[in-house]
C-alpha cells in the first residue's frame, strides 16, 4: 500500500461526522497510526496560523489575551504530537534529532 492511499484510509477514518464511525470503530494499522499522528500536527500548525491572523487583526487586549493562551496551548499539543510521532516513527526520530543538532 502506497503513502497516498495510507492516509487517504487515514483520514476517512478520522472524518468524525460519519455516525457509523461510533457504532464500530475500526482500529488503525501501524502506518494509519503515523499518518493520522502527522495530520493532527498539521491541523494543530493550521490553527496556530489561524488564531496568529486573528490575534493581529484587533486591539481588543481581552481577546488578545485569550488568543495568546489558546496559541500557546496549540504550540504544547504540536509538540506533544511530535514526541508521539517520534515514539513510534524511529527514522522520523532519528531526522528530527539530527536536524535539532
Amino acid at each position: 500500500m502506497n503513502k497516498s492511499t495510507i492516509i487517504k484510509k487515514a483520514l476517512t477514518k478520522l472524518s468524525l461526522s460519519d455516525p457509523k464511525l461510533y457504532e464500530n470503530p475500526k482500529k488503525f494499522d501501524d502506518g494509519e497510526f503515523l499518518a493520522a499522528i502527522r495530520y493532527v500536527i498539521i491541523a494543530e500548525m493550521d490553527a496556530i496560523n489561524l488564531y496568529e491572523s486573528l490575534k493581529v487583526s484587533t486591539d481588543n487586549k481581552e481577546f488578545k489575551d485569550l488568543i495568546e493562551h489558546i496559541i500557546t496551548e496549540e504550540k504544547q499539543h504540536a509538540a506533544e504530537l511530535q514526541n508521539l510521532l517520534n515514539k513510534h516513527d524511529l527514522e522520523q526520530k532519528k531526522i528530527f534529532e539530527d536536524e535539532v543538532e
